[in-house]
């Protein structure tokens, strides 16, 4: 479906219209990196890669192949005709170490980036140039809104996290604002939030961050400072409480 423009338009667009929610999230996927540099993913519970990155050739053979991306933009192209002016379309895309991360195996991935070092960082810059295009010509394609999905932060501790993912978290955004100065972006490091949003806000180009529900508000708030914004926090499972008991959390 994802391979799919008028599909993947179709399902961006139905929670708007069932909802009327103020924004429409591009339908993709994170792997979209992982597969446009040449690896095979198989949509099985996981997902999958039946071919993981092992060697040094493993990392050397990663070629990014730009016009798989082309259904993405063909996709935001129609969701950015058909959604009404007044609101947003997000683009996304995975973050460098959650996707070297589900190419080498999540069980294994920390390891292997501490045994390998110069392999890991070779992997992530790879995946770091991917992520600057995509976003690029996604934001070109009609996208309002950036978002960097850093979902598997909460496999690295805050020194793992500042070497293998910041510093290529901080190149996006330098190289995104650079060529779209204008365009919105913000960064999920999910289960990571409550040390790197002060990191994030020091010292990276993003505007927002979106915050997982493990982490107190007053807290991100405080590391976040006045300039960078806030999103998300909300407890997944508050959904399942009565209409009343989600809008007190929502203000919380």
């Amino acid at each position: 479906m994802v391979a799919d423009p008028s599909c993947a338009c179709e399902i961006t667009l139905q929670p708007v219209r069932r909802y009327g929610v103020d924004c429409a999230i591009l339908f993709s996927d994170i792997m979209t990196i992982p597969i446009a540099l040449g690896m095979e993913v198989e949509m099985r519970p996981g997902p999958y890669f039946p071919r993981p990155l092992e060697s040094d050739e493993d990392v050397e053979k990663l070629a990014y192949n730009p016009a798989y991306m082309n259904d993405v933009y063909a996709a935001l192209k129609l969701v950015r005709a058909e959604l009404d002016p007044a609101k947003a379309v997000v683009g996304f895309c995975g973050a460098p170490w959650t996707c070297v991360a589900y190419m080498v195996g999540k069980d294994k991935a920390k390891a292997w980036a501490h045994k390998y070092p110069h392999r890991a960082h070779a992997a992530l810059r790879k995946c770091t140039a991917v992520a600057i295009d995509f976003l690029i010509k996604q934001y070109h394609a009609g996208a309002d809104v950036l978002q960097v999905f850093e979902s598997q932060a909460a496999d690295l501790g805050p020194n793992d996290f500042r070497n293998f993912a910041l510093p290529y978290l901080t190149e996006i955004a330098r190289e995104v604002k650079r060529a779209c100065p204008h365009a919105p972006m913000t960064v999920f490091p999910r289960g990571a939030a409550h040390y790197a949003t002060r990191w994030i806000a020091q010292g990276t180009e993003y505007d927002c961050v979106s915050v997982d529900w493990g982490t107190e508000p007053k807290m991100a708030r405080e590391m976040a400072g006045e300039d960078l914004t806030l999103q998300g926090n909300l407890e997944p499972d508050v959904l399942y409480e009565p209409v009343e008991n989600i809008r007190k959390e929502e203000y919380r």
